[in-house]
């Protein structure tokens, strides 16, 4: 039988991107940043940073 912890925290980050918006009403945007948890539990994790990205693609109705 496998057991699975469960861990809640909480942290602050910055990031910084762009959004673009077409003349069909299509969107897209992209993002990058950093984050620090403010609970830190070296059992869960390594380290207290952690890096965030994300791209998003859309259609604006």
């Amino acid at each position: 039988s496998e057991t699975t912890d469960t861990m809640f925290t909480t942290g602050l980050g910055l990031a910084i991107g762009g959004k673009y918006l077409s003349k069909n009403n299509w969107t897209a945007e992209i993002l990058a940043g950093v984050g620090r948890n403010f609970i830190y539990d070296k059992s869960y994790a390594n380290e207290s940073l952690y890096a965030r990205i994300g791209i998003s693609i859309g259609k604006r109705f």
